[in-house]
């Protein structure tokens, strides 16, 4: 997420600065921690939709179709990182203090839709690692203004059907909505 060439240009063009070699030595929940205690939560909405991009253009590539890629030379942040958080809470913008660009060959982000006022939504996702015969589960909660509440994300083992996989992620979305008290 940060230390391969392609994950670094990205973070760069960002202008989110981070400091690599601490981060090493850091479980990824510290990491996460350390972040939320460093920024607010506009720039942690950022940072995470920026950490999906680069998952998204990765995946992208180990599956053989062509990357998102990096802002042109000269840009200063992700747009479209911003444009997602915009359209996914209904934003109308964010000030992180970074230049706004725009992103070659990026497709128009599909519009989140709120929960009714007073509820929230959780939107999982499931990923399967082949080589390691694990599950990436993705788990993310807003309520009806599209703010922020929860996230998590967890590796479980085995090999399932896309559905299936689907299935956890809601199983293991609920528990975690149940222990917060959601």
């Amino acid at each position: 997420m940060f230390t391969c060439k392609h994950a670094r240009s990205v973070w760069l063009h960002s202008g989110f600065l981070f400091n690599l070699i601490s981060a090493s030595g850091l479980k990824p929940e510290e990491f996460l921690f350390h972040l939320s205690q460093v920024h607010n939560k506009s720039e942690l909405e950022i940072i995470f939709c920026i950490m999906w991009f680069i998952w998204y253009d990765q995946n992208n590539i180990l599956h053989g179709h062509s990357a998102v890629g990096v802002p042109s030379p000269g840009v200063a942040d992700l747009s479209t990182s911003t444009g997602v958080v915009q359209s996914a809470t209904g934003a109308h913008s964010y000030s992180t203090g970074v230049k706004a660009s725009h992103l070659v060959g990026v497709a128009a982000p599909i519009k989140w839709q709120p929960p009714p006022v007073h509820c929230l939504k959780m939107n999982i996702d499931a990923a399967f690692d082949s080589s390691q015969k694990r599950i990436g589960l993705g788990i993310i909660i807003r309520d009806s203004s599209g703010c922020f509440n929860a996230a998590k994300s967890k590796l479980v083992r085995g090999c399932y059907r896309p559905q299936e996989m689907e299935a956890k992620a809601m199983f293991y979305g609920l528990i975690f909505a149940r222990s917060l008290n959601l």
